[in-house]
């Protein structure tokens, strides 16, 4: 094959790996909608953090990658789908990369079979579109491996050229040399910026030092070049670390994770509790230390089988974790090593140090995870080897390749150069297959909105809690994280449920933090069995199902109703820092008592009265009483009303203790175009049970208040409750738009009347509006004759535009006879008498009085 025609062939490669690779990854960046899966969650948290300024590190993930994510931060949906999209790129760059590194250093072959086994392995893909560290970690650890080897590779120039590297064969100034190590202490440091493993990569390169040099290592200059760069590097973090935790190599996972028996006690009630190395080997024999490190080589083998197996091969990892499967890669690396010794021997004699260096990696990452397997394992932990460990497949695939074609080079002469672009052909054709089932799905779907809509429903339980606590507080979730809580670490803190803990201890946990709400879900109940024995039960891990509460938790949310998959309490009926703002203190009826209230402002301007209203149950009640509140005047006057049960829908009756303490919230709608003024809130409890209204106690001033209702914008006339329109005008000043009545229409029976004034014109004058119940003989039965509202709001404080509503109470006499009656209304000057002029249209009214439509009243 010719020069020309097989870059072409590499080239096309090239672009089929990243073609796929994008393919795969922007179809599965879709389908990762939970934004808390993982650690994503905390990485978005963190990037925010970052860009509010809050903090450089949580302790235990790296700044790096989350001051990329720090760029676009924001609480919105569309941050996710944005660092979805930025991991997504930051892989196919670093493929890019590392090709390009690849070629440099070990030819096109090499190189183009490196990047395709990292884009078809597995764990590589699956977080090349999850908003986390690790592909951006990968591709600075192999860069700084990449460069390191070439530092280390300068005192191999007298060595068979044969085994060099392409580039090194004519590298041999110590300034390029000079060059390698100042880049790979930069890209080291960059890799330590974005995780705390990249601490294994200056260990190693130490470790290795002193292999190479012997003692000669402290005098080498790469060497300290390389230091010095790395400490600059990292200097910003250490400083952080030294400043927030006392230790400027600060890491969660190193200083307490790494010494864990099981992760679920990383989750402790106080942080003395967690473990240290100091702690670990005072609590643990050497014999415990052999058998963790037993039991750990197992899960280390699955978890470095997982790490770099291509997408899809299972078979492969089933086999390979297999004791045949093992007995088999031994025996074949065995017999090819014995077959290719002589090669070998060379290429050890021309990669020692790479050689070296890479196997102190690996050794350095593989005591890591057996150590750290019974903690979790997880595959991602030995990722950054992935490149390396390909580095050196492919250089073996293409001297096999080479050896072949070697062997083969006296048979037919176009044999060769066909297998060649048979091998590429078949290699394309395996990735194209590996990306076609993922490419098939949502091919065009909008990502910014199926993240939105995908969350919607977790989401909209944050976002009910954050408007319960409209100021925030401190929430008791987790070990779960299924809720966006990144969202909401603004307004709430979240503190987790500690591992092997007791009630009291717990309680103590929860005074300690201030905790207002605990948020449960099946999970969280099913990690805490023990804990919560005989109050909750798991209903799998999706739902929960309450069997009794603990004291003082109240129910105050349930998803989907009881059993519930998410279900929020209120803690200690009151938050400790939480009390009712104006004290009551008065019992209906010996059954509840209302210890007080709290408005949530006194001057109502939006048309809607907020308050929490604080009950303590006296007796374990029969049935749910109704708690009915009105907002009166002081005619006592109905300007809204709200009727809800007490206690509320979510908690059952059987759970309420006597003594305990509810918070009521309440919403009180006014009536539209209620007019500006002072009013209070009327309380009234009944008991369904007893059917009757609860009388309060002697001397009880059941009226809460006042509040300070502002004028607001009038609402359109459509929006009126307004049964009976007119449309009379009143001397040019004043529009009587309608009017509701409503009555039995019997001798005794009251008369409620409503009146929707519109003010037309600014009035100098107080009018005083009358209505007369008239019989069909014109005799007057009834009148109410007064300024507006009852005197409380005078027509001179009117505004033009403004609608006002006008209520007035009359009696039927009980003497009256049966027969047709009907209101008339009108406005007059009190001083003179002078009714203000009436029409309708164009047509003046007779006496200047609108005469309502007829009723009939019967016995």
């Amino acid at each position: 094959m010719s020069s020309s025609l097989r870059k072409v062939t590499l080239a096309l490669m090239l672009v089929v790996i990243l073609g796929s690779f994008a393919a795969v990854g922007w179809a599965k960046l879709k389908d990762n909608w939970r934004s808390t899966k993982s650690d994503q969650g905390q990485y978005l948290a963190l990037g925010l953090a970052i860009r509010e300024g809050t903090a450089l590190t949580d302790g235990n993930r790296h700044p790096l990658y989350p001051a990329l994510l720090a760029l676009f931060a924001e609480r919105e949906w569309a941050y996710f789908t944005k660092a979805k999209m930025l991991t997504l790129a930051i892989a196919l760059l670093g493929l890019v990369a590392i090709y390009w590194m690849g070629h440099r250093m070990f030819g096109q072959d090499v190189a183009l079979l490196t990047a395709l086994l990292l884009s078809v392995g597995y764990e590589f893909r699956r977080h090349s579109w999850m908003v986390m560290c690790e592909v951006l970690f990968i591709i600075l650890f192999f860069a700084a491996w990449y460069f390191t080897v070439k530092g280390f590779s300068k005192g191999r120039c007298s060595a068979d050229h044969r085994s060099l590297p392409l580039d090194l064969q004519s590298a041999t100034s110590k300034n390029v040399v000079y060059r390698y190590w100042i880049l790979a202490g930069v890209f080291a440091g960059l890799a330590q910026l974005t995780k705390g493993s990249g601490q294994l990569f200056a260990i190693a390169f130490l470790l290795s030092s002193l292999l190479l040099y012997g003692r000669r290592a402290l005098t080498q200059k790469g060497v300290w070049t390389f230091i010095g760069c790395y400490l600059v590097v990292t200097s910003v973090l250490m400083a952080y670390n030294y400043r927030e935790y006392g230790n400027p190599l600060y890491n969660f996972n190193t200083t307490h994770a790494m010494w864990l028996d099981d992760w679920e006690d990383s989750y402790v009630a106080s942080p003395q509790e967690l473990p240290t190395l100091t702690s670990y080997w005072q609590n643990h024999s050497p014999g415990d230390i052999v058998a963790r490190e037993r039991e750990g080589s197992g899960e280390a083998w699955l978890v470095l089988i997982l790490a770099l197996i291509p997408a899809h091969s299972w078979y492969m990892r089933d086999f390979l974790y297999s004791g045949t499967g093992l007995v088999t890669l031994l025996v074949g690396a065995v017999g090819l090593g014995y077959l290719f010794r002589e090669r070998l021997s060379l290429y050890w004699k021309g990669n020692r140090e790479r050689i070296v260096f890479s196997l102190v990696l690996f050794i350095l990452f593989w005591v890591l995870i057996t150590w750290y397997a019974c903690v979790t394992p997880e595959p991602r932990l030995l990722l950054p080897l992935g490149p390396i460990f390909y580095v050196f497949l492919a250089e073996g695939l293409c001297g096999l390749g080479r050896w072949v074609g070697f062997r083969l080079a006296g048979v037919e002469g176009r044999l060769i150069p066909t297998a060649y672009a048979a091998f590429y052909i078949g290699l394309a054709l395996w990735v194209l297959s590996l990306s076609g089932e993922a490419t098939q799905k949502n091919p065009s779907a909008n990502p910014f909105e199926l993240d939105r809509l995908r969350n919607a429903y977790r989401d909209g339980i944050l976002a009910w809690l954050s408007e319960e606590a409209q100021n925030g507080g401190t929430v008791m979730y987790g070990p779960s994280h299924s809720l966006p809580t990144w969202k909401y670490n603004d307004l709430f803190t979240f503190f987790p449920i500690p591992n092997r803990v007791t009630w009291a201890k717990l309680s103590t946990y929860m005074e300690g933090h201030a905790i207002k709400y605990a948020l449960l879900d099946g999970e969280t109940v099913s990690r805490r069995q023990s804990l919560f024995q005989g109050y909750f039960q798991a209903l799998g891990e999706e739902k929960v199902d309450i069997l009794a509460l603990p004291g003082h938790w109240e129910l105050i949310f349930a998803s989907e109703e009881i059993p519930c998959q998410y279900c929020i309490f209120r803690v200690n009926g009151l938050g400790p820092d939480e009390r009712w703002r104006v004290a009551v203190g008065c019992s209906f009826d010996q059954e509840v008592r209302l210890m007080g209230y709290s408005l949530q402002t006194d001057q109502v301007e939006s048309g809607q009265v907020d308050l929490a209203l604080y009950w303590q149950v006296l007796r374990p009640p029969a049935t749910r009483y109704d708690v009915l509140l009105k907002i009166i005047n002081t005619s006592y006057k109905v300007w809204g009303q709200q009727s809800e049960p007490l206690p509320g829908p979510f908690l059952p009756l059987e759970w309420v203790k006597p003594g305990q303490i509810i918070k009521d919230r309440r919403e009180i709608e006014l009536l539209p175009a209620t007019p500006p003024g002072s009013y209070s809130i009327e309380v009234h409890v009944y008991s369904p049970s007893a059917e009757r209204w609860l009388e309060p106690e002697e001397g009880c001033d059941i009226l809460l208040g006042p509040v300070q209702v502002s004028r607001r914008e009038p609402p359109a006339v459509e929006d009126l409750d307004l049964d009976h329109p007119i449309g009379a005008v009143l001397g040019g000043r004043v529009r009587l738009l309608g009017y509701n009545i409503e009555s039995g229409f019997r001798p005794g029976d009251g008369i409620h009347l409503t009146l929707f004034w519109q003010c037309l014109a600014e009035m100098e004058q107080d009018y005083t509006v009358f209505t007369h119940l008239v019989d069909g003989e014109g005799r007057i039965w009834g009148q109410k004759d007064n300024p507006p509202v009852d005197g409380l709001y005078p027509t001179t404080e009117w505004e033009v535009g403004e609608i006002v509503r006008d209520q007035y109470d009359l009696v039927i006499p009980s003497e009256a006879p049966p027969g047709q009656y009907h209101l008339k209304v009108g406005m007059y000057l009190a001083e003179t008498g002078e009714r203000l002029r009436m029409v309708r249209g164009d047509e003046p009214l007779l006496e200047n009085v609108v005469t309502l439509p007829p009723f009939q009243v019967h016995r």
